[in-house]
């Protein structure tokens, strides 16, 4: 159901429309013509090159154009905001109308959405309509005005659309700007032969959930960042989209250090119930006996996220791998990867298998699980981190060809 608020302001944008009529209104003030037949080339649109900005101005904001002739419409390919990492000025709550006569308009309500996150997204249509013109309606934004980067309009619903692969990486920690924490994941994925003009887009952590992963495009994978505060200082809430997510996998995903331990917290916990940290934990009643500290410098109890007195590991470390797992197809197996933690597992989930372990002079035993027939991997080390460049290039070159297969395999 539509908000009352929202579906007065969609319902008024009709009326402006109507009332305003020349295209060289207001409301349609920026607008270009529409291309007809010309893809997108990849995901990653040329910064500048803008379809449609509606301005700083107050809405209903409506983009609308009319066709030489009438013409069929079985789906629309778009990207939105001005940037090419993060959804920015773009619009949040909008749907697409169609029209025959020029005076009544119609939504398609394939085309709805509220609360939008993604950049690129493809609408396809339950059949085919004939229509003489197209219009946009956005009844709020994000952050300051709507801009559509590209769009482009298919003929069929079961049109082929070409797009370069993207992959997400998610800001998992507790501040949400962005673009943040996990943006180094990309020059790694572009590092790889054939990914060399892959797209990316980067959420916070709080914005991943199911539904954005089924809409189309779906992403080849997603890369969660690490974390900085300790899990008694996290709100639990932020991870439940992805607890969701965990339940029954979908796209491959890949998680560092503390990304990774949010997965077996998850795993092992789930998000009801309050989390803890060794500093604060009862050991008679532990909320997250998962998750512990390499060790303690210091006596008596600390105060949480108080790290002075934990044990790091930092820098190059050796990690012993399982010789069946794919993940490490043609790696030695033992090699160094950098480290940057004083938090640890200390036992693999059920459901989740360790599929590699610390070496000679690490002090985490736990280096890596993988979740039971998913591609899904939570690795205590960095291959985002510069410092060990070859390793961190054959893991991902590794994990893109799992990743790749699994979307293509029958």
């Amino acid at each position: 159901m539509i908000p009352r608020r929202l579906s007065a302001l969609l319902a008024g944008a009709a009326l402006l429309v109507s009332s305003l009529g020349s295209p060289g209104a207001r409301a349609l003030a920026a607008a270009t013509p529409i291309p007809s037949g010309v893809p997108l080339s990849q995901v990653r649109p040329v910064v500048g090159a803008v379809a449609w900005d509606g301005g700083k101005t107050v809405a209903p904001w409506v983009w609308e154009q009319r066709f030489p002739e009438a013409r069929s419409i079985g789906g629309l390919v778009q990207t939105l905001g001005d940037d090419p990492l993060i959804l920015r000025n773009a619009p949040l709550d909008y749907e697409w109308q169609v029209t025959t006569d020029g005076k009544t308009w119609r939504t398609l309500p394939e085309t709805r959405v509220r609360n939008e996150r993604r950049r690129v997204r493809i609408f396809r249509l339950g059949f085919p309509v004939r229509a003489s013109g197209l219009r946009l309606v956005v009844a709020s934004i994000r952050d300051q005005r709507p801009v559509v980067q590209s769009l482009e309009i298919l003929e069929r619903p079961d049109a082929n659309v070409r797009l370069a692969p993207w992959v997400l990486v998610v800001n998992s920690t507790e501040d949400p700007k962005l673009p943040g924490h996990g943006q180094e994941f990309i020059p790694l994925v572009r590092s790889c032969p054939g990914y060399e003009n892959a797209g990316a887009q980067q959420i916070w952590v709080a914005d991943l959930e199911p539904g954005f992963l089924k809409a189309e495009p779906a992403p080849l994978a997603v890369f969660l960042s690490g974390t900085f505060k300790d899990w008694c200082q996290v709100d639990r809430s932020h991870w439940r989209g992805v607890e969701r997510i965990l339940a029954a996998p979908t796209v491959p995903m890949w998680a560092s250090c503390g990304g990774a331990q949010a997965l077996a917290i998850i795993a092992d916990s789930g998000t009801a119930r309050a989390w803890d940290c060794p500093h604060c934990r009862d050991e008679d009643r532990p909320r997250t006996p998962i998750y512990g500290h390499i060790g303690h410098t210091g006596q008596g109890r600390l105060a949480c996220g108080d790290y002075a007195q934990c044990t790091f590991e930092k820098g190059p470390k050796a990690i012993v791998t399982a010789a069946t797992e794919p993940l490490f197809e043609g790696m030695p197996p033992s090699f160094q990867v950098m480290q940057s933690h004083c938090g640890q597992l200390n036992y693999a989930p059920d459901g989740w298998d360790v599929v590699a372990g610390g070496g000679e002079g690490a002090l985490t035993r736990i280096q890596c699980l993988r979740k039971r027939g998913h591609l899904v991997y939570a690795a205590q080390f960095h291959i985002e981190m510069a410092g060990t460049p070859e390793t961190s290039r054959q893991l991902m070159v590794n994990f893109l060809r799992l990743a790749r297969h699994s979307l293509t395999a029958p």
